[in-house]
């Protein structure tokens, strides 16, 4: 201390005699700190233990808190309470992001509370893309090129994923192949093989796809398991391998020929189908070894059996036998068939497919159907004749069969129709991993994959436009339009309808199939009764137009329209109601008689509680279109500008539609599931989190939805006849008490069961 005060008084003294020699600092006083002085360009002051230091003016490090600093701890070093610049006190909130921090974005920011923004913990912070439990931050999967569905999220938050993403129909895979795939098989969505040529078994594991390696280079045919640890593949060569798990081993078998086809009752009871030239074989595996069980004088090319032991095989020249015991074997046609058989398959013994290829005559008969008691001939809509090599279903009205040049028909229980998959590739597998996740393989690596979502524009008869739809299920619909037009779709077919008036109609909606109403321009209300006579009754109850209908069953019926008309119908009267408001209304639903909404011009909603119709508070003043909803607390409204609103069952609120597009109609099949249509096939789906879009067919203005309650399909209608039909999968869906506003009540059914 002694040398430091002995120095500084040396600097102190030079200053002086500097100043009197140059005589321009004659009064010049320097700053004294402690027992000495600092020298020019210094401040005095105390460092951290109270010592009197001579420190460096306007300099970060010299323990004063100077403009322009938030700190100063005497040091220019971070991590201790100050930072190296002076500029933070290292603390998280304080909007500077600082060593060992992620991010810190200030008070009420996005970053979380300890500035360590974490992947998974619901906050959007600096360096992630998307957060998994924040799905809404997650957009589209139209934006990204696909047709519908929400992108995922990684679990390292810093990319989109695309596996929920769908396309309608049939979508391609990418797997790491390009062999011909020959068959498929799986024990769930994540334990899925294919198997092809040169040896070739692909794994899929729920995540990625993966070659598994087989030491062989013999053709693979058909591929089975009993489960994701006892797998078998048969192929050429008489080569037949097994999966315990974990790896594949080569097992034993006599002879050399090939098998076509692999199944199993059991984990001790697997049956293979195979042979050579004009030799086929029925090949057993029990107590670990191979054995024949039946020789025949023509290849067996598949195999196929039910829960109760009955087994299926099929095979060239129209074989088709079966056994109930493994060892009694029997035709099951009573007529020859002149076809070669490829593959078999059924929900029961007494239906079962088998399809093929036609050797002669009529060739878009590739489906031989077997009832139980004998065979029937199936045809191939749209007139393919192309050979089919495999078939499966995931119950009796639910069937897939898969064939030559990229050809797929589905069965929906009636007809057989044509579906498009885009390609040209043959298809030698088609197996399903559920009813909503069907996988079709083919030659050079092809594999497509079908969600159960189709969209299909549907031939209207008409080239009037179309303002109403409602049905009782998906094969009962019907559908009004322009100039008096009345179409009905039986399941296969639109047809007109003898129109009841000469009014355009606006509105549809019954109680049943054989009691439905219309209305229309001018006061048009017709009924539908198709077992009375006439089958119309057409009655005029006012001058105003009507848009809409809708009733409670066996309840009341009402239907609005210009200037604020609300018609009621008692069962045996209509009556007009008093309302609040003279403006015009586009649109009636309601879940109950006690809760009854109608909507229309500036915003205008209605709603009747069984007693009165009352004005409610909206928060726009825009046209509204359309009101449905799956119960009283979940009410939606759409109108123009992309206008959607929706009620909780306290108040309506606005949401974010996504786009400006004029919406004239919604409905869904339940909470967390609801469409809304408008104008240039604008489609929005919201599926309980946000609205977003879904690509259609076309660019025509879409006027109504009806989703149908009992199934996964809705029916859409629009300008110049437009008819579309979409399948979203064979999911669960809720039961609604209601339907589409004006356009129909939906019937109390529950969900199909498939298996």
């Amino acid at each position: 201390m002694q040398n430091k005060i002995v120095t500084i008084q040396f600097f102190a003294i030079v200053t002086l005699l500097g100043c009197f020699v140059l005589s321009g600092c004659s009064r010049f006083e320097p700053p004294k700190c402690g027992d000495a002085y600092c020298p020019v360009g210094h401040v005095c002051r105390d460092d951290k233990e109270g010592n009197k230091i001579c420190a460096v003016a306007g300099k970060c490090g010299n323990w004063t808190i100077e403009t322009g600093e938030v700190c100063d701890d005497g040091n220019q070093k971070n991590g201790d309470g100050c930072s190296a610049d002076c500029q933070s006190n290292e603390t998280c909130g304080n909007g500077i992001v600082d060593g060992g921090e992620v991010c810190d974005d200030g008070p009420g920011g996005s970053c979380h509370d300890t500035c360590q923004s974490l992947c998974g913990d619901g906050i959007l912070g600096p360096g992630e893309i998307c957060e998994p439990t924040v799905l809404s931050t997650i957009g589209s999967c139209v934006a990204l090129g696909y047709d519908f569905g929400r992108p995922g999220c990684t679990s390292s938050c810093t990319a989109r994923t695309v596996q929920a993403c769908q396309n309608w129909n049939w979508s391609g895979l990418e797997v790491p192949t390009d062999e011909s795939l020959n068959d498929a098989w799986s024990s769930g969505p994540d334990n899925v093989f294919l198997v092809g040529n040169n040896g070739t078994i692909v794994h899929y594991n729920g995540t990625t796809w993966a070659r598994h390696q087989t030491g062989i280079t013999e053709t693979l045919l058909g591929v089975w398991g009993s489960g994701p640890h006892n797998v078998f593949a048969v192929g050429s060569g008489s080569q037949v391998m097994h999966y315990n798990g974990s790896e594949w081993r080569a097992q034993e078998l006599s002879g050399s020929y090939s098998l076509y086809a692999v199944w199993g009752s059991g984990p001790d009871s697997v049956f293979a189908v195979g042979g050579f030239y004009q030799s086929g074989y029925v090949m057993q595996y029990r107590d670990n070894k191979w054995s024949r069980l039946v020789e025949r004088e023509q290849l067996l090319r598949d195999i196929w059996g039910d829960d109760a032991g009955t087994i299926f095989v099929v095979g060239d020249s129209g074989t088709w036998i079966r056994s109930s015991n493994g060892t009694d074997w029997t035709d099951v046609c009573s007529d020859p068939i002149d076809k070669l058989l490829y593959g078999v398959w059924g929900s029961g013994p007494d239906n079962v497919f088998a399809v093929g290829y036609a050797l002669s005559g009529d060739r878009t008969k590739t489906i031989v159907h077997f009832n139980g008691t004998d065979c029937e001939e199936m045809t191939n809509q749209q007139g393919s004749t192309a050979s089919l090599h495999s078939v499966w279903g995931s119950g009796p009205d639910d069937v897939y069969a898969a064939g030559f040049l990229g050809r797929v028909h589905h069965y929906d229980g009636r007809s057989w129709q044509k579906i498009n998959t885009s390609t040209e590739a043959s298809l030698y597998s088609v197996w399903g991993i559920g009813p909503e996740n069907i996988v079709a393989v083919g030659e050079l690596g092809t594999v497509l994959q079908f969600k159960a979502r189709r969209w299909q524009s549907m031939r209207s008869q008409t080239l009037n436009d179309l303002h109403g739809v409602w049905g009782v299920d998906r094969h009962n619909v019907f559908a009004v339009g322009d100039n008096n037009t009345v179409l009905h779709f039986d399941g296969e077919d639109w047809n007109d309808l003898e129109p009841p008036t000469n009014a355009w109609l606006y509105g549809v909606w019954g109680s049943a199939a054989d009691d439905v109403w219309v209305v229309g321009m001018a006061g048009t209300v017709a009924r539908y009764r198709p077992h009375s006579d006439p089958d119309w009754e057409a009655t005029k109850q006012t001058e105003r137009d009507l848009h809409s209908i809708w009733g409670s069953g066996s309840g009341p019926i009402y239907a609005v329209g210009e200037a604020g008309v609300v018609l009621r119908y008692d069962n045996q009267n209509w009556t007009a109601e008093p309302t609040p408001t003279k403006k015009t209304l586009y649109s009636v639903w309601g879940y109950d008689t006690g809760n009854v909404f109608a909507s229309g011009e500036g915003g205008t909603v209605l709603n009747f509680d069984g007693q009165e119709w009352r004005l409610m508070q909206t928060p726009t003043e825009e046209l509204i279109y359309s009101v449905w909803g799956s119960g009283p607390d979940d009410v939606y409204a759409v109108g123009k500008h992309g206008l959607i609103m929706h009620y909780n069952g306290s108040d309506w609120r606005l949401e974010d539609s996504t786009t400006e597009a004029t919406l004239f109609s919604v409905s869904g099949h339940g909470a967390g599931d609801v469409y809304a249509v408008g104008i240039r096939g604008t489609l929005l789906h919201h599926d309980g989190i946000s609205w977003l879009p879904v690509s259609t067919l076309g660019k025509d203005s879409l006027r109504a939805i009806w989703a149908s309650p009992s199934s996964p399909t809705a029916y859409i209608v629009g300008t110049q006849g437009t008819i579309n039909r979409f399948s979203l999968g064979d999911q669960n869906v809720s039961t609604v008490k209601g339907s589409s506003a004006g356009h129909g009540r939906a019937v109390s059914d529950t969900a199909p069961t498939l298996r």
